[in-house]
């Protein structure tokens, strides 16, 4: 077969390799990202059933004729029932997770020893965040939580009820067809928004900061800077990197601005290490090409003084390790997880800021784009990402996982008086005004799924 036979044949096949690998889904255990076999699928209410192969995978082509509207069935001993239909299934790359099953109403726990563990972590809902949010900075301090800026973008999906913000007033409307909006909103958000623990309250400050996402909040001294991520100009279509640093002391409820800042980035990792604001790493351009935008990023290391105010520069990570991040610092090691480089990674790398060595660690059972992450300023890291909270011993390396009832991605995440609050994000794609407690000692009555 010559070349140009091989391609003609190439471009007749394409499309079949192609509409095969859309029919195909696989089914995982939601906690372990492992492939399950042997999950009983069965077309509801026309009985046809079909199996999963060790790979986890079974096509929808084995019920005909298929339908977006029609629900399938997913069962597997010792996992939750699932309904979900054809469309979601598409919706979600064709991959379908299960949890495990509650076995608290079928275990007899009079008699045991070990008291039951609950399958997944308790938690409460606080009072909500005053607007939808996510890609916010956020600081705790003082027994009050600061969130500034933020995205308040809005869809189709969520437009309706946004013309009550204010912040949305002077956004113009695309259309009005048949009574339904039709339009996408573009905003970040200039608030500062504070949350009273005690009182389980919210309000709004009168400040104003720079339009801004996707960047970093930190407290230090009395004093909250906010730094990074993206800037919203006067068209509100358009983006540019934020060259400011914003400084509000929180006793005099002053603010001001700096307008130098070498490490201008979107999703940078950022700490606070004796008086220094250290930041590393983040995307420093994008660009669409076709439906896939296309990103630049930076492999330097910046530390600001904040008693002389100078910047300087540290040892850069790999260029291989530049990318998007996340992370805490205790003593002088920076522990990063997961983060963004073309698509959402699955490691746990260390940086050193005496001596600027960068190192692998450890990988996450899942890639992680924008997890939350908190510190207990002891051994423990704890993250969140999409219905999962993961406990990392920064001593042993130690992993567990456990299962939370509820679904964010993007959310920002603070540790305070043996509580994890867990705020924001995105469902959906559309933005979440909620805050969720979840209590420290609760870890240990609830069963976790180790991982090294």
């Amino acid at each position: 077969m010559n070349t140009k036979q091989l391609a003609f044949f190439l471009l007749l096949i394409y499309p079949w390799i192609l509409l095969s690998a859309q029919n195909k889904v696989t089914v995982k255990d939601f906690m372990t990202d492992q492939p399950l076999s042997g999950v009983s699928i069965t077309l509801k209410n026309k009985g046809e059933q079909t199996t999963t192969d060790n790979d986890g995978v079974f096509s929808l082509k084995s019920f005909k004729p298929i339908l977006d509207n029609d629900t399938i069935l997913f069962s597997c001993i010792g996992y939750a029932l699932q309904e979900i239909t054809v469309g979601h299934i598409k919706k979600s790359d064709n991959l379908v997770y299960l949890k495990l099953q509650d076995e608290s109403l079928s275990q007899v726990t009079v008699t045991s020893v070990q008291p039951h563990l609950a399958i997944s972590l308790p938690y409460s809902e606080l009072a909500d965040i005053p607007v939808e949010l996510s890609n916010f900075g956020v600081a705790i301090a003082e027994n009050k939580i600061y969130i500034i800026g933020g995205d308040i973008s809005v869809d189709a999906h969520t437009a309706e009820g946004s013309f009550l913000d204010e912040d949305y007033r002077e956004a113009s409307m695309k259309g009005v067809i048949g009574g339904d909006i039709v339009m996408q909103l573009f905003r970040f958000s200039d608030r500062m928004y504070i949350y009273d623990l005690g009182s389980d309250t919210w309000m709004i400050s009168n400040h104003r900061f720079s339009k801004r996402a996707y960047h970093n909040v930190l407290y230090n001294q009395g004093k909250i800077y906010v730094l990074g991520g993206r800037l919203q100009t006067k068209n509100i279509k358009f983006e540019r990197l934020n060259n400011k640093v914003e400084v509000y002391n929180i006793a005099q409820d002053s603010l001001i601005i700096d307008e130098i800042n070498p490490h201008q980035a979107v999703n940078s990792a950022s700490v606070i290490a004796d008086n220094n604001i250290i930041v590393l790493g983040g995307s420093v351009k994008s660009s669409e090409h076709g439906n896939k935008i296309v990103k630049g990023y930076t492999n330097k290391v910046h530390m600001l003084d904040l008693k002389s105010g100078y910047w300087y520069e540290l040892p850069d990570v790999p260029v291989a390790n530049a990318e998007e991040t996340k992370g805490i610092i205790a003593g002088n090691i920076i522990y990063l997880f997961g983060g963004y480089k073309e698509r959402p990674l699955y490691d746990i790398g260390t940086y050193n800021i005496s001596t600027g060595e960068y190192r692998i660690e450890g990988q996450l059972p899942q890639s992680m784009e924008r997890p939350a992450v908190a510190f207990d300023n002891k051994y423990t890291v704890y993250l969140y990402d999409s219905g999962r909270i993961y406990t990392y011993n920064i001593h042993t390396g130690e992993l567990s996982g456990y299962y939370i009832g509820f679904d964010v991605n993007n959310a920002e995440m603070l540790y305070e008086n043996e509580a994890l609050f867990i705020l924001g994000g995105k469902k959906d794609n559309i933005p979440s005004s909620k805050v969720y407690r979840v209590n420290i000692s609760d870890f240990k009555q609830t069963k976790s799924h180790s991982f090294r």
